[in-house]
């Protein structure tokens, strides 16, 4: 119970975006994602805002590619599967 808690308050978080500042669709398919699938079950939730931004810069600067399928609805096996990598990547720098 305490892990579905947790998981549901890193979602408001992360679902939280600035007014007049919409965040692209690719990003918050990234996010929810990494969130949903335990990429930031370590991160304090007062921290998933900060760990939320870094994510973005690192996916915008090395996997750029990547949110470009994401944003062009091409999602597949394989797309799913560079983003565990890019996910996996990201968590361990």
């Amino acid at each position: 119970t305490k892990k579905q808690i947790d998981l549901g308050a890193r979602l408001v978080e992360i679902l939280k975006q600035p007014q007049y500042q919409p965040m692209p669709v690719a990003q918050q398919v990234a996010v929810i994602y990494a969130v949903n699938n335990g990429f930031a079950n370590e991160v304090n939730v007062k921290e998933v805002v900060m760990w939320e931004s870094k994510l973005h810069q690192f996916l915008d600067s090395r996997h750029k590619p990547l949110l470009e399928k994401i944003g062009n609805n091409l999602w597949d096996e394989a797309t799913e599967k560079e983003l565990k990598e890019a996910l996996t990547d990201y968590k361990k720098a």
